[in-house]
């Protein structure tokens, strides 16, 4: 059976580059611009509501779900490299 390391293509692929730099906190530019493109939409669809609330809510929706997947990511990543064949 092949067990392939995920530790060691993550490896592979950054090659002690940008990602390892930046650790955990190189997912914040496509946070960024998943909360534009999110107040954007929000301020489309609310059109009934003040655009800076549409707004706010995208900002605090994202926050809480960086922040959950903050928490989240090594459990949920040791789970995964724990159970690969």
């Amino acid at each position: 059976m092949l067990q392939i390391d995920l530790k060691y293509a993550v490896r592979f692929f950054d090659a002690g580059g940008l990602l390892t730099l930046l650790g955990d906190y190189w997912l914040l530019p496509a946070e960024f611009l998943i909360l534009l493109a999110e107040a954007a939409l929000y301020m489309w669809l609310f059109r009934d509501c003040p655009k800076r609330k549409a707004a706010l809510y995208a900002l605090s929706a994202n926050l809480a779900s960086f922040l959950l997947g903050l928490y989240l990511a090594k459990p949920v990543w040791r789970v995964v490299v724990d159970t690969m064949l």
